[in-house]
């Protein structure tokens, strides 16, 4: 629903208006929107023309709508009381996957993927819990169980992004299998994570965002050992190795998806984003 209304996660609405299909692209080869929608579970958008204000601010009893209103407004307001307009903005797109940041730079040279949260955020929050709660004394089996859980909770809480629902996945699957002592092979536990985000929304499949995850995570698993031996050992050839790998899987489907690559983008993850997983 489009709407210039203030509303918050919960608000519950009583409103008239117009129901119709998300509308498509007219001319060929260009972005539609109604794939970009329905990949995300939308089908329809809602034209609101009279909104009753008695009710509008009734809100929702749901204990997972509050948590997520909750933590939304809490991140917010940390940052914007403590940062300046363009620091906060930056660092609550990270958090919280809005888009507050003004991109195009980032996007021309292939950086916009640091803005989202990635599988990558998702294993350093995962690894840095499991590092703090065995500090506590726990197990690592309850420490992975314990920071399992709070990452569900958290992939709730900013909209199950799909790379998001796929390190879970894959992360739920290692688990098991060390649960069971037995040894897990990421790519088959990368492909059965896809299934099951297809089996939950078919429509994921026409998701660039899908496609772009599942390809880079692909790219880490099989290319990258290949491209590493053609480097000589060392901490700044191999994250060359690595990143040279992603970008050219990445680089079919940004043209692809984009209508443009820029070779800069290598050096400029190379040098980037190392920096950034500190900062993270």
């Amino acid at each position: 629903m489009f709407n210039e209304g203030d509303f918050d996660i919960g608000d519950m609405i009583s409103c008239r208006g117009d129901l119709k299909l998300v509308n498509r692209n007219t001319n060929p080869n260009l972005f539609s929107y109604r794939f970009y929608a329905i990949s995300k579970g939308i089908g329809t958008e809602f034209k609101a023309k009279e909104i009753n204000p008695e009710i509008t601010r009734e809100k929702s009893n749901n204990i997972f709508l509050t948590l997520r209103r909750k933590f939304t407004n809490y991140i917010n307001r940390i940052f914007k009381n403590n940062l300046s307009k363009d620091s906060a903005d930056f660092v609550t797109s990270v958090i919280l996957v809005d888009n507050l940041f003004d991109k195009t730079d980032l996007n021309k040279l292939g950086l916009a993927h640091i803005l989202a949260v990635s599988g990558f955020h998702i294993d350093l929050l995962m690894t840095f819990m499991v590092f703090i709660l065995s500090k506590t004394g726990l197990s690592y089996k309850k420490s992975m169980l314990v920071s399992l859980s709070l990452a569900l909770i958290y992939g709730y809480i900013i909209g199950f992004a799909y790379s998001v629902l796929r390190v879970l996945i894959v992360n739920a699957i290692s688990f098991l299998g060390f649960l069971l002592r037995r040894g897990v092979d990421r790519v088959k536990a990368l492909m059965v994570s896809a299934i099951i985000i297809l089996f939950i929304n078919p429509f994921a499949i026409l998701n660039t965002g899908f496609i772009l995850s599942f390809t880079t995570m692909f790219a880490i698993y099989k290319i990258y050992p290949k491209v590493k031996t053609y480097f000589k050992e060392g901490f700044i050839r191999d994250r060359l190795a690595f990143t040279t790998s992603i970008q050219l899987a990445a680089m079919p489907f940004s043209v692809y998806y984009f209508r443009y690559f820029n070779f800069v983008s290598i050096l400029a993850n190379f040098l980037i984003v190392p920096v950034f997983e500190i900062a993270m």
